[in-house]
């Protein structure tokens, strides 16, 4: 099946036998959209002032999709790092 979304479908599925008989099953198939989403979720402004320390922030987490799913702060900001859905002002763990 394609990954993409399809709408609901009607399929039918048929058995036949050796000596011609057949069976009809009738169902519907339904590919659901898998996009990640964070919903209504919004995060205020951060402002952030270099080699100057900051709160931990914790990010939303998205729902939906398809596993595992992977974060990236963009752009990059190189006086903090996302470590799963956290951004702090530390170096990145060697």
């Amino acid at each position: 099946l394609s990954r993409l979304p399809l709408p609901m479908k009607a399929c039918s599925l048929t058995a036949t036998d050796g000596d011609g008989d057949e069976v009809h099953l009738m169902f519907t198939l339904e590919v659901p959209d898998l996009i990640p989403t964070f919903g209504d979720t919004t995060i205020a402004a951060q402002p952030y002032l270099v080699n100057q320390e900051i709160a931990s922030l914790t990010l939303p987490q998205a729902s939906r999709g398809d596993e595992p799913l992977t974060y990236a702060l963009t752009p990059e900001l190189t006086f903090c790092f996302l470590a799963m859905r956290g951004v702090a002002n530390q170096r990145k763990p060697s």
